[in-house]
């Protein structure tokens, strides 16, 4: 198991693009655009709560910043950070290569498999929510701001699938 101190920890929750800064909150408090330039979303908060609402998957911060293999139990990616991998996906330039590194993912194909999976998703949340925006323009999924009238848009994603 590795250890590392609680120093080190905080400075990996804010210093750099890695798992652990890339699935909380601390690095896009401290930088102001960047939850709105790697995810589209204008903070983390917001992004948090519109990817557990709209898509219903949980919130899990990784403990360990390497992925060894499978599924959350082995400390593989959950749910939460394969969304954050495609949200970046969609934001971004960088191929699987890059992405992998940044979520301490080692293979190409595995970022292809968590892509492949979620982007169709949140293209189809993009298409729903465009066509019923009159009907969700309130705050009706609690996050204290309503998804319809964010700076938030879909348009890279239905780019991707398209």
């Amino acid at each position: 198991m590795m250890f590392i101190p609680k120093t080190v920890a905080g400075i990996i929750k804010t210093s750099g693009l890695n798992r652990i800064s890339m699935s909380g909150p601390e690095l896009f408090a401290k930088h102001g655009r960047h939850c709105k330039d790697l995810y589209g979303f204008p903070d983390f908060e917001y992004m948090k709560c519109f990817i557990e609402r709209m898509l219903g998957v949980e919130y899990v911060r990784p403990s360990k910043p390497f992925v060894t293999a499978g599924m959350r139990q082995n400390n593989g990616l959950g749910e939460f950070e394969q969304v954050l991998l495609t949200l970046l996906f969609t934001n971004t330039y960088w191929n699987y290569d890059v992405l992998g590194s940044i979520f301490g993912v080692a293979t190409r194909q595995t970022v292809k498999k968590y892509i492949d999976k979620w982007l169709p998703l949140l293209g189809e949340l993009g298409d729903m929510l465009s066509s019923f925006s009159d009907i969700l323009d309130a705050d009706v999924h609690g996050c204290g701001r309503n998804f319809t009238n964010s700076p938030f848009s879909f348009g890279s994603i239905t780019s991707c699938i398209s």
